[in-house]
């Protein structure tokens, strides 16, 4: 289980462990945006600390309606207790967790200053 916390400013916080091409574990502190349906978004400078690779561009749309161009990488990350690769895209706001990371899991959180996020793997039964 993966947990974090809603801020004063309501916005669902947690911090994941991204994995540096070094192999060194780098926490980051992402806000939940399920508005988002990529996987997640860093800004340069981290890009640069977990010395990532450009993969090439992809065009996507904001919330607002505008259609931009995004840098993206591959990223690693400890997740549910595996490492798990993503698509980043670069951007200079906060770090943003969406929606395709999120895929296989159940996210609870309070929506209250203080209150508890949690993230959890669902388990695929087989019958």
């Amino acid at each position: 289980m993966i947990t974090g916390q809603v801020g004063p400013d309501l916005k669902a916080r947690l911090i994941v462990d991204l994995i540096a091409t070094s192999g060194t574990n780098h926490p980051v502190e992402f806000e939940i945006d399920t508005g988002f349906t990529g996987s997640i978004t860093l800004p340069r400078d981290l890009i640069r600390l977990l010395g990532l690779t450009q993969q090439g561009t992809s065009l996507a749309t904001l919330a607002d309606g505008q259609v931009v161009e995004f840098n993206i990488y591959i990223a690693r990350a400890a997740w549910h207790g595996q490492q798990r690769g993503m698509v980043v895209f670069e951007s200079e706001s906060e770090p943003l967790l969406g929606m395709t990371m999120l895929k296989g899991s159940r996210l609870t959180l309070e929506a209250e200053e203080g209150g508890e996020v949690t993230i959890e793997e669902m388990r695929l039964t087989t019958e």
